[in-house]
């Protein structure tokens, strides 16, 4: 049998949910032991040809391959037994993280800056550079703008590497897309001499639902949805392009 045929066996094992880990161990071991029987039996002096159709009947066919694997329910990955947790509950716990992490770490990066003007007054300045004002702006910028759209990046990858449902996919980056386009991490900059900056988190769908933020919300969100969902449409075309050529 030729290694190539175990692509089709690895297809269907992801298909049928079982975790990539387990079956890129699977399939490695039955390349090896393809290989050996192959090198068995051309010792003996069958040809190539031969000797792998030797090596198909003694190694068993894809259903007979698939069944091992599929008999063990302890190998399905978490995604394809909780898919309504993953690209449902997943992509909201995921913004709330890195929003959380970046308001942590812009913190003590702030907050290192104010002690160091405490500690050497004389010799640094009480508000900061404006190089520390520009990394601070552009820090917010990414959590704002553009971890949605590196979330639902990572929701289109999971689920193409793990062969789930198309609708399971888009649910999860169309819920990352719009939630993610209402709220707004920033820094309101003071004299650090006295008081620290104040660093703030916006949520346009808690109270007092700003308005302003609401109507920027809906205007990021069709450009988040228009972003990924081109890119997805785009990765979808190259698959069936290469699926075609393919011999």
């Amino acid at each position: 049998m030729p290694r190539e045929r175990f692509d089709q066996l690895r297809e269907r094992l992801l298909r049928a949910g079982v975790a990539p880990r387990h079956v890129r161990r699977y399939v490695t071991e039955l390349r090896d032991h393809f290989d050996d029987v192959v090198r068995e039996e051309i010792e003996k002096g069958i040809n190539q040809s031969a000797a792998e159709d030797m090596a198909r009947a003694r190694i068993g066919s894809d259903d007979q391959l698939s069944a091992v694997t599929l008999a063990r329910p302890d190998l399905r990955s978490i995604t394809s037994r909780f898919p309504w947790a993953v690209f449902g509950v997943g992509p909201v716990l995921m913004l709330v993280i890195v929003i959380v992490a970046t308001v942590l770490i812009e913190g003590l990066f702030l907050y290192s800056h104010r002690e160091l003007v405490r500690l050497w007054g004389e010799t640094l300045p009480a508000t900061p550079p404006d190089w520390v004002k520009l990394l601070v702006f552009q820090w917010n910028f990414l959590v704002t703008y553009v971890a949605p759209l590196m979330v639902a990046a990572l929701l289109v990858v999971l689920g193409v590497r793990q062969r789930m449902s198309a609708h399971w996919i888009m649910f999860g980056v169309a819920l990352v897309c719009i939630v993610g386009a209402f709220h707004l991490v920033d820094a309101t900059w003071g004299d650090l001499g006295t008081e620290p900056p104040e660093i703030r988190v916006t949520l346009a769908l808690a109270p007092p639902f700003p308005q302003w933020l609401i109507n920027e919300g809906l205007l990021r969100a069709a450009i988040n949805l228009a972003l990924v969902g081109s890119g997805y449409w785009l990765w979808l075309r190259r698959e069936a392009y290469r699926r075609s050529e393919s011999p």
